[in-house]
C-alpha cells in the first residue's frame, strides 16, 4: 500500500523561498530537538515551550524548522506525508505538548496523523493520541 503524500499547493511566490538555506533539522531523538533549539537560538516561552514548523517527509522522519518558516521550505519543496506545527515542552525531558496539521501550503488531512505518530515513536518522543487541533482544508 502506498502512502498518500501531499504536494505544495500554496502561492508560487512562496515556492521561490525553497532556494533559501534554512536550518531544517531531522529529528531522531530528544537530543536532536535540544540541539536544534540551541543551534538556532529558539526562544523558550514563559510556559517552557518552543513551537516549530514540522513536516513528515517520504522517509517517514520528523523534520522541524523555525515556526516562521514555510512548510515547503522545511520540506525542501518535496511532497510530504504530513505537516503542521508542533510545540515542545522543555523540562527534564522534551515532550510534545501540542501538534496540529495546520499547513496551508500542503493542506494535509487529519488522517495523516498515522505518519506523525510513527515518526514521533521512532524519535522516542512522547505519544499524543492525535492532532491536538485538527484542520480540514477545502478548496473551492
Amino acid at each position: 500500500m502506498f502512502a498518500k503524500s501531499y504536494s505544495y499547493v500554496g502561492p508560487d511566490d512562496l515556492e521561490s523561498l525553497i532556494l533559501e538555506k534554512i536550518k531544517m533539522k531531522p529529528i531522531k531523538n530528544q537530543l536532536d530537538v535540544e540541539r536544534w533549539i540551541k543551534d538556532t537560538g529558539q526562544t523558550v516561552g514563559y510556559d517552557n515551550e518552543v513551537t516549530a514548523t514540522f513536516v513528515i517527509k517520504k522517509d517517514k522522519r520528523l523534520y522541524i524548522s523555525d515556526r516562521h518558516a514555510e512548510h515547503a521550505v522545511c520540506a525542501n519543496g518535496d511532497n510530504v506525508l504530513s505537516a503542521g506545527e508542533i510545540a515542545f515542552k522543555i523540562g527534564n525531558k522534551i515532550e510534545v505538548s501540542s501538534i496540529t496539521n495546520q499547513a496551508t501550503g500542503y493542506c494535509p488531512e487529519p488522517k495523516s496523523w498515522k505518519y506523525v505518530a510513527k515518526a514521533l515513536k521512532k524519535a522516542e518522543l512522547n505519544q499524543v493520541k492525535n492532532f491536538t487541533t485538527e484542520f480540514v482544508f477545502r478548496k473551492c
